[in-house]
């Protein structure tokens, strides 16, 4: 059967409305980021993120930070994109490896924490 809105009572049309309301609310809010439970707005975040910094004189340690945590994501995507925008800001990639299995990972992961903690990390300035 085929209904139109004319065909909706008006009861019904405020039900769907109402419905239509809540389901939308939810699109604006929440956190957009890298913290963001929406793998597209993490994402734009990560892509962001690496092309603001490459070349920058200031860079926030927290960028660092959440890029480097992203290199452990489940995610394939994300790996790839934090690496990605890693090596735009720092021109290193301290053989990080977004396929290699996990334990490979961890260990590349270690390399760039260490060096954020040692404070040697930062924005390289420009293309060498």
């Amino acid at each position: 059967m085929t209904y139109t809105m004319r065909s909706i009572t008006r009861r019904n049309s405020r039900i769907v409305m109402m419905c239509t309301a809540i389901m939308f609310a939810g699109c604006g809010s929440g956190s957009k980021g890298f913290d963001s439970p929406n793998p597209a707005d993490k994402l734009d975040a990560i892509r962001a993120a690496g092309e603001r910094y490459a070349g920058a004189e200031s860079l926030p340690r927290t960028v660092l930070e959440n890029l480097i945590q992203e290199l452990d994501n489940d995610d394939a995507a994300v790996r790839v994109l934090a690496i990605v925008a890693l090596e735009k800001i720092t021109q290193q990639r301290l053989g990080y490896d977004p396929y290699a299995e996990r334990q490979r990972r961890q260990s590349s992961i270690q390399k760039w924490i260490r060096q954020l903690e040692s404070g040697s990390l930062h924005a390289a300035n420009g293309p060498e």
